[in-house]
C-alpha cells in the first residue's frame, strides 16, 4: 500500500499513531528518497499521526548468519535507522532472518552478537 493512502487509512480508522513497516519493496522501501520521507512525516503530522516506529524487514542478508550475509543485514539495518530517524520515529523493530540450515543455537548466538555489533548504531541515532 502506498505510504499516503496507509496513513490516511490509519486517519480514518481513529488512530493516533503508527509503526511503519519497511519493506524491500512496494510501499515504504529503502530506496525512498529524503523528499519522500519528508513529505511523509508531514503527511502523518497534518493526519495527527505519530509514526512511533519503523519495522525493518531487509531484502537481502540474515543477522543470524555470519559473513556476507551478516554484513548486508547491518547495512540494511543501518539503513533502516536512518529512514526510522527521519520520519521521527524512536524506535526500530528489526526481523531476524531465518535459519536457512543453521542450528538453532549457533543461529542464536550469531544473532546475538550481530545485534551488539549495532548496538553503537542504535545509540547514536537515539533509538530504542
Amino acid at each position: 500500500m502506498p505510504v499516503p493512502d496507509f496513513l490516511k487509512a490509519a486517519r480514518d480508522g481513529g488512530y493516533d499513531g503508527v509503526e511503519m513497516w519497511l519493506l524491500g519493496e512496494g510501499g515504504l522501501n529503502f530506496d525512498v528518497t529524503d523528499e519522500e520521507l519528508a513529505a511523509y512525516r508531514k503527511l502523518a503530522a497534518e493526519y495527527n499521526l505519530t509514526i512511533y516506529s519503523v519495522a525493518i524487514s531487509s531484502p537481502v542478508g540474515n543477522m543470524l548468519a555470519s559473513g556476507k550475509d551478516a554484513e548486508l543485514f547491518a547495512e540494511y539495518a543501518i539503513r533502516g535507522m536512518d529512514i526510522a530517524v527521519k520520519l521521527g520515529a524512536g524506535t526500530v523493530l528489526h526481523t531476524t532472518g531465518n535459519l536457512n540450515g543453521i542450528d538453532y543455537e549457533t543461529g542464536y548466538l550469531k544473532g546475538i552478537a550481530n545485534l551488539r555489533k549495532l548496538a553503537p548504531e542504535v545509540e547514536a541515532r537515539n533509538l530504542q
